[in-house]
């Protein structure tokens, strides 16, 4: 059985995204430095084992270079990128998937990673966003870790938003750390 967790951040509305830009770097630099604290934190938590990472290009792009890149590369574990017409192993430098034809949905990438990660006997699916990404996902999850930011990021007309970011049902949510403005819940479930 493959575990799948994704570790989002959002606004108080569910952006992911304002501009094109992921809302960690539209934080006020108090909340930002405490988000990627705790982003490394749960990295190295769920970085143990046989594991792949799944982010969007994007979203990849914009993480080189910083401590949460260095805690993936230290963890030694494959990282898979998805645009729309690829999917892409980054540090073999080789494309897993290609569907250049048309362009991928969500339904598609769900199930070219779980091929990929059948194939290599990866036993959790770490997906860390964008939007695409992490809605490809959302409903195999069986753990959340959720960072809200307290306040609105952005013109509504600007954000991209998550689907499903508060889970339910048989869902239990652990809060880890809150205050007025941030706030980390671990959801997870039994499957």
């Amino acid at each position: 059985m493959i575990e799948y967790v994704s570790i989002l951040l959002t606004d108080n509305r569910g952006a992911i995204a304002v501009g094109g830009e992921p809302i960690a770097f539209k934080l006020p630099k108090s909340a930002r430095r405490l988000d990627q604290e705790y982003f490394r934190a749960i990295l190295a938590e769920e970085l143990i084992g046989k594991v792949v990472v799944v982010i969007g290009d994007n979203t990849w792009k914009e993480l080189v270079g910083t401590k949460a890149a260095k805690v993936i590369r230290a963890a030694n574990v494959p990282v898979l990128t998805s645009s729309a017409t690829q999917l892409v192993d980054v540090y073999e430098d080789k494309v897993v998937c290609d569907w250049s034809d048309n362009e991928c949905t969500l339904d598609q990438l769900s199930r070219e990673v779980t091929k990929w990660a059948l194939v290599n006997g990866t036993r959790k699916v770490v997906v860390l966003g964008g939007m695409s990404v992490y809605n490809s996902f959302s409903m195999s999850n069986t753990r959340v870790w959720h960072s809200v930011y307290g306040e609105s990021i952005g013109d509504l007309s600007e954000c991209k938003c998550v689907r499903n970011t508060r889970p339910i049902g048989d869902w239990r949510g652990v809060t880890q750390y809150s205050d007025s403005m941030y706030t980390l819940v671990k959801y997870e479930r039994e499957v």
